[in-house]
């Protein structure tokens, strides 16, 4: 895709009526992502993403935010040497724009 900011990141939308922020970020060696915040107590199991395909990207969108708080953030696991370590992309902040 020509315009990767359009496709990646957090984007407020409306799916089947339903407002909410649909996330997306390529990482092709994480073993895990979810969307975590104050929204959903920080709990990373709560807003998981789904690996699309084979290329690197996760996404999914999470009904009822209207706007992406500045605590909301995406939690990597990586898969390193058969053992999971977690939180490796704690601080990559998924900023949007108020939904009108």
């Amino acid at each position: 895709h020509l315009f990767l900011g359009e496709k990646l990141g957090a984007h407020l939308l409306e799916r089947d009526g339903v407002r909410g922020v649909f996330f997306a970020v390529w990482a092709p060696n994480a073993a895990f992502v979810s969307v975590v915040g104050d929204f959903n107590s920080w709990d990373s199991y709560r807003h998981p993403l789904r690996l699309r395909g084979e290329s690197g990207i996760w996404e999914g969108f999470v009904e009822g935010l209207s706007t992406v708080w500045s605590t909301a953030c995406l939690s990597i696991w990586m898969q390193l040497s058969g053992s999971l370590t977690g939180d490796i992309g704690l601080s990559v902040r998924a900023n949007a724009y108020p939904m009108p």
